[in-house]
């Protein structure tokens, strides 16, 4: 199935004074952002927070090559359907050829997962 790259931001947020909690948002259709998570327990350090908040965004995309990824209401089949010409077939051909599991684990941000 054809999927699009989600929008997500990490923030952090100091709900008690010297406690931090990260927090996950994502940006839908029409631009407004909604919170999709967040962190159960409070932290002592921004920087505990916000790398906390990392390893749960690295968590939601099972290729960190391609990133997080939404499914599409149509998919590769409904797209190859709806093709006019050969360039969006070959468009669609290509997008039904990615690979559905993780080519190799990948690091980012604070380093590896804990």
């Amino acid at each position: 199935m054809a999927s699009r790259l989600r929008i997500l931001s990490v923030y952090v947020e100091e709900p008690k004074a010297g406690r931090f909690a990260w927090a996950i948002g994502e940006r839908g259709s029409k631009g407004a952002w909604s919170e999709v998570d967040r962190s159960a327990e409070l932290s002592s350090t921004y920087k505990e927070a916000v790398a906390d908040g990392l390893l749960a965004l690295q968590r939601m995309s099972e290729d960190l090559e391609q990133g997080p990824r939404a499914e599409d209401a149509l998919g590769a089949k409904g797209l190859e359907a709806n093709a006019t010409d050969g360039a969006d077939s070959a468009e669609s051909q290509a997008e039904a050829d990615l690979p559905a599991t993780p080519r190799k684990p990948s690091l980012f941000g604070f380093g590896p997962a804990r």
